[in-house]
């Protein structure tokens, strides 16, 4: 967290992430499969733990749309 520059509310964030990360990281003891793809019978979308780290910022382009009212990127 230091080295992203975190504010300290945020540290129950980090393990989260880090859990996250585990449990689509491929295992000896389940077979070199995940653990989510044990879990659901499916291939895990992985793509997300390739583009971003953890506290890095995202750029989102806002939505006119009144059903997405009250989530990011809403106006």
């Amino acid at each position: 967290m230091n080295l992203r520059n975190c504010p300290p509310e945020v540290w129950l964030l980090a393990p989260q992430c880090v859990c996250s990360v585990m449990n689509h990281t491929a295992k000896k003891s389940l077979g070199n499969c995940p653990p989510l793809q044990v879990l659901k019978g499916t291939t895990i979308d992985i793509s997300i733990l390739l583009h971003f780290l953890f506290w890095d910022i995202v750029c989102v382009s806002c939505v006119d749309d009144k059903e997405c009212h009250g989530q990011i990127g809403s106006k």
